[in-house]
């Protein structure tokens, strides 16, 4: 509803991380947008009505968009997403009902091509998927920033981080579900 989508808009806009990184270009910034409408279009092409539509192709067209700019973490990004949801409605049949056959299909004519023409150059695979994906995620056997190793889930460490004032809420939001 409205009270939730300016509850929203408020504690992201007013978390520390957001507004460095809205000063500064980046690609997670691309991401973060490409990331938003793919969630939009699963809402529409799916949960709006609990059925898909044909708007759910849109879903899939936009993640083959993300996964482009960023690799299979946004695959990741949009599971997560997802399995919280099929929990929260406890339905596992929405894993078949929003066609992951004809997603998968989609993403692999759309961004096959942009992933064959660019491993052929130099060491993009490596370069992308390794040290792009799995290392910066993980932090292990990284250099980071002048020479520093990074920390493990050095992701995890900056959302709690770059929450701020949010982050601070969250002991006691558990406490208050236990």
């Amino acid at each position: 509803g409205d009270s939730s989508g300016f509850l929203s808009g408020y504690i992201v806009s007013t978390m520390i991380f957001f507004v460095y990184v809205s000063h500064e270009v980046s690609i997670d910034a691309l991401l973060t947008l490409f990331y938003l409408i793919t969630m939009i279009f699963l809402y529409v092409g799916y949960f709006e009505h609990n059925r898909a539509n044909w708007k759910i192709y849109l879903f899939y067209i936009f993640l083959a968009i993300s996964v482009m700019l960023k690799g299979p973490v946004a695959i990741l990004l949009v599971g997560l997403t997802g399995l919280f949801l099929i929990i929260k409605k406890r339905n596992p049949k929405i894993i078949w009902e929003i066609k992951p056959i004809s997603g998968i299909i989609i993403i692999i004519i759309l961004a096959s091509p942009w992933f064959i023409y660019e491993s052929m150059h130099a060491k993009f695979a490596y370069d992308f998927f390794v040290n792009q994906n799995i290392t910066r995620f993980t932090g292990i056997d990284m250099e980071y920033k002048d020479g520093k190793r990074g920390i493990y889930l050095f992701y995890f460490a900056n959302l709690m981080g770059g929450a701020i004032p949010w982050s601070l809420f969250i002991p006691f939001g558990l406490v208050q579900f236990r």
